[in-house]
């Protein structure tokens, strides 16, 4: 019999990310499975110029062969690397988030209006997703694993959460 179902990449995280110039772009990376090989994500090919020194618009692509020679349909990312504007500098400085580290829950004092909470795990997984336009919020940690979380408050990265 002749293999030739292609494999199929799967993106783990957003298809489009924005961050800050000047800050660290961890890649939330890709899967692959192959109806003959089974799991080939080892063998991806990933092209990632991402440069957060420099603003502008990147695509990274992922793409993979089986071992019957069958290549997959390429994957990509957009990562918009973005200046910061006179909100967003001064979005760090207008809230709190305690007690950090925690084993239990984060409070969330602010300034401004929250209009949309995401947590993401450290491998790019959303695992919060909220709207909840309010000053004050509380996010309940007591079902979450031990570990580094990224906290987005209106769309941009504002600060590690450590759960212990």
């Amino acid at each position: 019999m002749v293999d030739t179902t292609v494999p199929v990449i799967t993106r783990l995280g957003e298809a489009t990310v924005t961050i800050e110039v000047g800050t660290t772009y961890s890649d939330a990376g890709a899967t692959a499975l192959d109806n003959y090989d089974g799991d080939i994500t080892e063998d991806i090919v990933t092209v990632n110029n991402v440069d957060t020194d420099v603003v502008g618009q990147y695509t990274i692509t992922y793409n993979v062969s089986d071992s019957s020679s069958n290549a997959a349909t390429e994957v990509t990312r957009t990562v918009n690397i973005e200046s910061n504007l006179s909100v967003d500098e001064n979005i760090k400085s207008i809230f709190r988030v305690y007690p950090n580290p925690t084993k239990n829950s984060w409070k969330i004092s602010t300034s401004i209006i929250i209009e949309s909470i995401e947590l993401y795990d450290i491998v790019g997984r959303k695992v919060l997703s909220d709207n909840p336009k309010t000053k004050d919020y509380e996010i309940n940690g007591t079902l979450l694993s031990e570990g580094v979380y990224i906290l987005l408050l209106n769309g941009k990265e504002v600060s590690r959460l450590i759960k212990n």
